[in-house]
């Protein structure tokens, strides 16, 4: 977690200059959700619960993780720019807290949903 913190603190300090290579803020929203996409599917993959599979251990799994961090703190950035630039300077202040509390809501049931999920897909353990 500690190098994700320190990650996304480097990718921060290059935002701007990563967003411009990258061809402006909606090319970055583009290829930070295309990134995740790829991570989540290359995790999907690489720990299904199949017998046969061999058992890729905790590195990889923190690795792709990393990963995933690394394209989500840029994305959520990003969005949060773009969409408090659409608004008039006396909404800011309201779009960010939507905004937040939005990501809280989703953070908050996100994992329920998911244990839910996995659980009727037969998918849990125990």
């Amino acid at each position: 977690m500690s190098a994700a913190f320190f990650g996304n603190a480097l990718v921060g300090l290059a935002l701007g200059h990563l967003s411009s290579a990258l061809g402006g803020a909606r090319r970055t929203v583009g290829c930070c959700l295309a990134a995740m996409v790829a991570g989540y599917a290359a995790l999907a993959a690489a720990y299904a619960p199949d017998a046969s599979a061999p058992q890729l251990g905790a590195l990889p799994f923190l690795g792709l993780s990393l990963a995933l961090s690394l394209a989500q703190f840029p994305l959520a950035t990003t969005l949060t720019a773009l969409s408090t630039a659409a608004v008039p300077p006396r909404l800011k202040g309201t779009l960010v807290g939507a905004e937040h509390a939005a990501f809280a809501l989703a953070g908050m049931v996100s994992p329920a949903a998911g244990v839910g999920l996995f659980r009727a897909a037969g998918f849990f353990g125990g």
